[in-house]
């Protein structure tokens, strides 16, 4: 177990939604001259039938906003960990997948979402009951609780269409919820250093146990890091048999009540990307209310990126996926 870090921590990266009131301060909107190097990447790509996972900074260039992406890096790691970008055109999916894609590859690499290795994942409501089986929560219209996602340093995501009503972002400072937490219930603090048993949902590699074992947070070389998935956390005694204790749940569960309260919630329009420094920032979604035409239902496109420069990892985490991803079966 890393150093217990037990004083506040002190950084841009422990914000309150008081300090996102000013939208300029994580709004980043597209230039035209920007916008016209995306469209000229993009038909690049396509001219020369270029897949779109092979698509890397060289043959998607982007003179113009390299020094904002390069800011854009900065922000995740060390300012507020968090950044909406706004003003893209898409003209349909593939155009839209190709734009995101060749923007992400600025930023880091990106890792694969599930067995099948697709390295864009598509969040939507597929119809699937949360409380069965291994659905995951990104694949219903259900409200989602603040967590970070199994893997990536930093999780994109880029909004296709929206909902009828509901679907916000939220997100919230997970270093912000340690100070409230230090505050509040400075007791459970230590319980969130121990390695937790998280489920993997049955996307394990062939022949692995059906969980993986990770603290909800660490600190080491000054950088306070934060992985925390509830919802696999809980299920996760289905596969061991092993409870949690009633001290170990009470620890969760502070931490879900004072992410909650530390929530903002942020509208998600077409054409918008959000980039989250999966360590250090929670977000979920609102529930929402889908509109009845299947072209009209609120999509979203995901990715897992693995960045240059980012933070040590402690060996705590080395047995999940936060680097590597879901593994991939052949």
């Amino acid at each position: 177990m890393t150093a217990i870090l037990p004083t506040p921590f002190d950084a841009a990266l422990a914000w309150k939604p008081a300090d996102m009131a000013r939208i300029d301060a994580w709004m980043h909107r597209f230039s035209e001259r920007a916008l016209d190097e995306i469209d000229a990447a993009v038909e690049m790509v396509r001219a020369r039938g270029i897949a779109f996972s092979e698509i890397t900074k060289e043959t998607f260039p982007l003179p113009s906003l390299e020094p904002d992406l390069a800011r854009i890096s900065h922000e995740l790691e060390h300012g507020r960990g968090f950044v909406q970008m706004k003003g893209l055109r898409p003209a349909g999916e593939a155009q839209a997948e190709i734009m995101f894609w060749g923007i992400s590859v600025h930023l880091g690499r990106a890792l694969s979402q599930n067995p099948q290795g697709e390295l864009i994942g598509h969040v939507r409501d597929e119809g699937l009951d949360i409380t069965k089986g291994n659905v995951r929560a990104y694949q219903t219209r259900t409200s989602q609780g603040v967590h970070t996602d199994i893997a990536g340093d930093v999780v994109g995501l880029m909004c296709l269409r929206g909902a009828k009503t509901g679907g916000k972002s939220r997100v919230a400072s997970a270093m912000a919820v340690y100070n409230e937490l230090l505050a509040r219930y400075p007791h459970h603090i230590g319980l969130l250093y121990n390695g937790y048993n998280v489920d993997w949902r049955g996307e394990q590699a062939e022949g692995a146990p059906a969980v993986y074992r990770e603290p909800i947070y660490a600190y080491v070389d000054g950088k306070l890091t934060c992985r925390f998935s509830p919802r696999f956390i809980r299920t996760s005694q289905e596969k061991t048999g092993i409870k949690l204790s009633t001290v170990e749940e009470e620890a969760i569960s502070a931490v879900q009540e004072v992410a909650e309260a530390l929530c903002f919630e942020i509208e998600f329009d077409p054409g918008d990307i959000q980039y989250i420094n999966n360590l250090a920032i929670l977000h979920g979604r609102t529930g929402y209310e889908d509109y009845a035409e299947p072209d009209r239902r609120r999509h979203l496109l995901r990715v897992w990126l693995k960045v240059p420069g980012a933070r040590r990892l402690p060996p705590e985490f080395a047995s999940g996926p936060a680097r590597s991803g879901i593994p991939v079966r052949q």
